[in-house]
């Protein structure tokens, strides 16, 4: 079965119940609308008597039956012993075949309520009728034939309001099956207008699961649909280019595998060179052994700093490195961190100093995080600098944002290396990065751990004259 089918029975279906249950409801209570206007309607008629006889004086018995003759509800005056004094539907000189209305249903609810609505047959008139009674107290004039009036007592044939529900409930039905008919109609219609887009999209996607990645959807609307066929055309595109993407990352994987065997191989073979040298006879020798123990020393050292490096940036690439955000003073932390290198800084003769901030800046981050970020950025720049150069480390406010910057004086990364230099392993220049003790991970670390924090890590250098690393932090409560 179509779509375009199936959906029409659906929206028709669901249409249908709904518009059938207040159909239904509609004409259930048509009825009791009718009833309950023509209750109130004889309220309205009782209530009028009532002003009639408590402001007339002189009110006759043919004035009062005009009255009552205006709308069809007839009236009836009763005394509180029963006796009828009042009957719309009868001559004065009938009322004495009326008989004692005591015991009637309406009175005796009346009696009890003050007020009473009854539907019940009438012998009188043999119909169905519906009363209303109302309880009154009359100050009225003793010479009026309508002295001792307890009850007023209005009612009306049931067959007159239900010709005007069953008259109501007719049109409801022919409405009905109208509506129905429409309703048909413009879900076949909208259902069409619906799918067809959908069986456009269906027969793309098949042209494109056999290979044609040229075809696009051709849908301009806005809605769903549309923003469905932008994504699907989106994701073309994107196929389009994931042959070259994935060769791309093979690409960057065999590096990386390639970079790590490399990285490795290098302070393994010098370790294992040192080591047969200690066994082969040097270990003996006082005047070689300590060197060649010191190199072993210093390629262990580099293997554990190249593996800590790559944990850590395997963990943080993977999320399992989370971030244990807090607020801090940003002066101390950085002033503290600066002084751990002072004592380095000062054996290779380079000045490192902090130049802190006219205020104290409460801050928000992973200071743990941070200051792996600070370590090795001053680290580098201290790798870096020539003898007699300068490192400072200060900060600016800008924006709602913490700057931090490590500016040094060495010497500089040029222009082509800029947007390489936090890719993992990238050196500008290996043999001095090797000499220098570099893993090719610290930039690459910086980088993730800022872009953690939301930030971004920028740099500006110039060849022989230095860089300046920067990023911000939020200030906390702003």
């Amino acid at each position: 079965m179509k779509l375009w089918i199936k959906l029409s029975i659906i929206i028709f279906s669901l249409g249908l119940v709904i518009t059938l249950s207040g159909i239904i409801f509609i004409y259930r209570f048509s009825e009791n609308f009718f009833k309950q206007s023509i209750i109130q309607e004889m309220k309205l008629k009782a209530n009028g008597i009532e002003f009639i006889l408590s402001t007339v004086n002189d009110l006759d018995y043919e004035s009062l039956r005009k009255y009552s003759s205006i709308s069809n509800v007839r009236t009836t005056l009763i005394k509180d012993d029963g006796k009828v004094i009042f009957e719309s539907g009868f001559q004065e000189n009938e009322l004495v075949k009326m008989d004692n209305h005591l015991n009637r249903p309406e009175i005796q609810k009346a009696i009890l309520y003050d007020s009473a609505i009854v539907e019940r047959y009438s012998k009188t008139l043999n119909c169905n009728m519906l009363y209303f009674v109302k309880k009154i107290v009359l100050n009225i004039n003793q010479n009026s034939k309508f002295v001792g009036a307890s009850f007023i007592r209005v009612s009306i044939p049931k067959d007159i309001f239900q010709e005007k529900v069953v008259w109501l409930q007719s049109r409801i039905i022919y409405f009905s099956i109208s509506l129905i008919l429409f309703m048909i109609i413009i879900t076949v219609i909208a259902a069409k207008k619906f799918t067809n887009p959908i069986t456009h999209i269906v027969n793309v996607v098949e042209k494109i699961k056999n290979g044609n990645l040229h075809y696009r959807i051709d849908i301009q609307s806005k809605n769903e649909i549309g923003k469905l066929a932008e994504s699907l055309n989106g994701m073309i595109e994107k196929l389009n280019h994931d042959i070259v993407r994935l060769e791309k990352l093979e690409l960057i994987r065999k590096q990386f595998l390639g970079n790590v065997s490399h990285e490795l191989k290098t302070p393994i073979f010098a370790l294992q060179t040192a080591l047969e040298t200690l066994l082969n006879g040097a270990v003996d020798d006082k005047s070689v052994n300590r060197v060649f123990l010191e190199k072993a020393l210093n390629n262990t050292q580099r293997l554990d700093r190249l593996l800590s490096d790559l944990i850590d940036i395997s963990r943080i690439e993977s999320g399992e490195m989370k971030m244990d955000f807090k607020t801090f003073y940003l002066n101390n932390f950085l002033l503290n961190i600066v002084d751990e290198f002072k004592e380095e800084a000062l054996k290779s003769g380079v000045e490192i100093k902090f130049i802190p901030g006219d205020n104290e800046i409460l801050v928000i981050g992973d200071t743990e995080r941070l200051k792996q970020v600070i370590v090795n950025l001053l680290s580098n720049a201290l790798k870096y600098t020539p003898e007699g150069g300068q490192i400072i480390v200060y900060t600016e406010i800008k924006d709602f944002k913490a700057y931090i910057f490590v500016k040094d004086t060495g010497c500089g990364i040029p222009p082509q290396h800029l947007d390489r230099i936090f890719e993992r392993f990238y050196r500008v220049d290996e043999d001095r990065s090797r000499k220098v003790g570099g893993t090719g991970l610290g930039l690459a670390i910086v980088k993730h751990i800022v872009e953690a924090h939301g930030s971004n890590v920028k740099v500006e250098s110039e060849v022989n004259k230095g860089s300046t690393f920067s990023f911000w932090l939020k200030i906390a409560n702003s």
